[in-house]
């Protein structure tokens, strides 16, 4: 009797085989008296990848023919790794479907303008302008993409502003897409410096031309200084306007020194207030006249005056004396050719009446307030008083050819209870003629 060939064999090759992509036979027998096709399940057609599609593998029903198993795309908006398979993460935007870039291994949907970005790849427009994605690439000068109320479309920059610096110095937006100077006095950007005005440069402003201002013409740079102790002032100095301090000079404080305000005093307390060799009476500062000798009574060596009677106008000496306790010494020698000439000793100038004299003839004794020998008109007595005149007369026959040397001491002073001042005294001495004075 006949029996079916078992399956998986085709001992009288009655089966035809055929590949499997056709879902055709097998060549071998099912054992069941017929020849067997592929199996259900058996791949038909393999897995391919194209594009972002995954077509997945086709399968035999068991019964001839090769299913459809269809398609899907690669997860994640990946792309496909090669013909069989979708990649399964990026390292760069061309391993993502369009629409999408790569970021931190996995693709992202490309933002709309107006949102934040940090490269152009992330925008849908490809530019990521300002930290915004921009509808143009916006490289005009004072145009932004960053703008109030207009995030994500190119405007102009504000008036006034220049976010990215893009004006240069001291020059700032207009508000319409261009640069413009920035006012005068006003540094809004911060780029000029405040420099010591003592330097006269920069003063922290700009100048409305578009560079850093300097300090103005009249600033003052260096204040005025009178160090005290000292008699010279230095004016303040001013800036240009050019940038250079200019020195304005200085002055003598004499006969006053400096105060402790910077400035000249106008008055004394003493001597260390007046200039060096000026002396403090009364609150004015005094100079002396024919400077002040300080000698003792009798050595006469400051002043010395020769006086003879053929000249009989005399000879002015003038003074004053300072400080308030000094006084004044002037020796006068005389010579006379003519019996009984007169010597003559007087002010022809003493302001307020404020000098007196006292005279010692030839010798002086050590009491400055007494005389030796021949003192006044009748050559005797005592020239302790306050005097404001003097005349000596000498006595006796004396031929042409004879001379009478006499040297006279006189001490100049302030009577008692005068007030000090600076004034100066004139004193003269005459030598023949008659009394000068009324």
């Amino acid at each position: 009797a006949c029996v079916n060939v078992t399956a998986g064999s085709d001992p009288l090759s009655e089966s035809a085989y055929s590949l499997p992509s056709t879902s055709g036979r097998t060549g071998d027998c099912n054992g069941s008296g017929a020849c067997a096709y592929y199996p259900f399940g058996t791949v038909c057609v393999s897995q391919t990848c194209s594009g972002n599609t995954l077509y997945y593998s086709d399968t035999c029903s068991g019964v001839g023919a090769c299913v459809d198993n269809g398609s899907a795309p690669c997860p994640g908006h990946l792309v496909c790794q090669d013909a069989t398979n979708c990649r399964t993460t990026c390292t760069q935007d061309s391993h993502c479907v369009s629409g999408y870039y790569c970021a931190s291994g996995s693709c992202q949907v490309k933002k709309a303008t107006g949102n934040t970005c940090g490269l152009g790849n992330e925008c849908v427009t490809g530019n990521c302008v300002d930290g915004y994605c921009c509808n143009n690439t916006c490289t005009s000068t004072c145009m932004a993409c960053n703008v109030a109320g207009s995030l994500g479309t190119c405007s102009a920059v504000p008036n006034n502003t220049d976010p990215i610096n893009e004006c240069g110095l001291c020059k700032v937006c207009n508000g319409s897409g261009a640069c413009k100077n920035v006012s005068a006095g006003s540094d809004p950007k911060d780029e000029c410096a405040l420099d010591d005005p003592l330097t006269c440069q920069k003063n922290g402003n700009c100048n409305g031309s578009g560079a850093c201002a300097l300090y103005a013409s009249g600033t003052v740079c260096i204040a005025q200084t009178c160090t005290v102790g000292t008699g010279v002032k230095y004016y303040t100095d001013y800036c240009n306007g050019t940038g250079t301090c200019q020195d304005s000079g200085s002055v003598s404080c004499e006969p006053y020194a400096c105060g402790t305000n910077n400035d000249c005093r106008s008055n004394c307390t003493g001597d260390s207030n007046c200039f060096s060799g000026y002396y403090c009476v009364s609150g004015i500062c005094c100079s002396p006249v024919v400077g002040n000798s300080g000698s003792t009574c009798g050595t006469g060596t400051a002043y010395s005056y020769t006086h003879n009677n053929t000249t009989p106008t005399g000879t002015d000496v003038t003074a004053n004396i300072v400080p308030t306790t000094a006084e004044r010494w002037f020796r006068f020698t005389t010579i006379e050719y003519l019996n009984d000439m007169n010597v003559w000793i007087w002010f022809t100038s003493n302001p307020g009446d404020e000098f007196r004299i006292e005279v010692h003839y030839n010798t002086v004794s050590s009491t400055i307030n007494t005389c030796a020998a021949k003192t006044k008109a009748t050559g005797t007595g005592s020239c302790t008083g306050e005097y404001t005149n003097y005349s000596w007369a000498h006595g006796g026959t004396y031929p042409w050819t004879s001379n009478d040397s006499n040297t006279f001491y006189v001490r100049v002073y302030r009577k008692a209870g005068a007030t000090p001042t600076c004034n100066s005294f004139t004193l003269r001495i005459r030598v023949g003629g008659g009394q000068p004075w009324t």
